[in-house]
């Protein structure tokens, strides 16, 4: 198999798993709120973080070559380095633009706060 696709699924597994992760984090909180989130709806609200975190995999499969070239011993962990591109990446990128985390975090900060009596800010 060409080597290029193997670095391409390494990243891609990579997303996959940090996206399963996050979802499930997310379906834990959900269902604490009392605010289920289903998989299709996780994909849609988080769809962006999602295909960033594609697309940086995307961009280390075109510089990977000249980062190996400078730093020789990454060459040994190539394949490693797909993998944790696409998982840390992800986590990264979808720690700044996930929709869904922030949608399920304010429902709960905000029955938080009534349970508290707290007035919320936007009643």
């Amino acid at each position: 198999m060409n080597e290029q696709l193997i670095l391409a699924l390494c990243g891609f597994l990579g997303v996959l798993f940090q996206s399963g992760l996050k979802y499930n984090t997310l379906s834990v909180k959900g269902k604490a709120a009392n605010e289920p989130i289903t998989f299709i709806e996780y994909l849609k609200e988080d769809f962006a973080a999602i295909v960033c975190s594609l697309a940086s995999v995307g961009i280390w499969l075109l510089v990977f070559g000249e980062v190996a070239a400078k730093y020789t011993v990454l060459a040994a962990f190539t394949r490693c380095s797909f993998v944790a591109m696409g998982s840390f990446g992800s986590y990264i990128l979808q720690l700044v633009l996930s929709k869904a985390s922030k949608r399920i975090t304010d429902i709960i900060d905000k029955k938080t706060n009534i349970a508290d009596g707290i007035p919320n800010k936007n009643e």
